[in-house]
């Protein structure tokens, strides 16, 4: 591993914010108001990635989506769909790598889903892209849960979904229809 002195500043300031974001976003379960989330996400994950890419492997963080991902479409902006999903049970997902749809639009916002409804150690990962027509395009995946719980339950958990082991289209797109959103196209 680089000795601190050598690693770019761009790289440590990166992880701090990270950091100081996500033990935020843990206290205080940030909802559809906590917009800045997008922010540091957008600035910070290309910076640190291939540094994660290095440490961590796996499908790294930031990375565009494929065609299977694409849920759906809804005629409401952004905004409106971030209350319907967080009304849902979904919550912002803090440490989500950074996304491109399918057709390099930058992603807008990052839900996740860890309840009842979905099988133990997974989670469904919800990525919102805002549309031309001041709709939102939803794509979604259920993949191994990336829950900082499981540092302490299970690690095999987070090397699972960080190495990208198990990720369904599919099996997100069926949950988000049947429980986070209704009225897709």
């Amino acid at each position: 591993m680089l000795p601190i002195s050598s690693v770019p500043t761009a790289v440590v300031a990166s992880f701090i914010v990270v950091i100081a974001t996500v033990a935020i976003g843990t206290r205080y379960r940030l909802g559809p108001h906590a917009d800045w989330v997008e922010v540091v996400r957008a600035v910070a994950w290309p910076i640190v990635d291939p540094v994660i890419e290095r440490v961590v492997g796996g499908v790294g963080s930031a990375y565009q989506l494929g065609e299977r991902e694409f849920v759906g479409h809804l005629n409401e902006d952004i905004e409106v769909v971030e209350k319907r999903l967080w009304n849902a049970g979904s919550r912002r997902n803090i440490i989500a790598a950074y996304k491109e749809s399918t057709d390099d639009r930058d992603e807008a916002g990052s839900r996740v889903c860890r309840d009842e409804r979905v099988p133990d150690r997974k989670q469904v990962h919800v990525m919102l892209f805002e549309t031309d027509d001041c709709g939102t395009d939803v794509y979604a995946h259920m993949e191994y849960s990336s829950a900082l719980r499981w540092l302490r339950d299970d690690p095999k958990v987070l090397r699972k979904h960080y190495a990208g082991r198990y990720c369904s289209p599919e099996a997100g797109a069926e949950f988000v229809h049947i429980h986070l959103l209704d009225r897709l196209q």
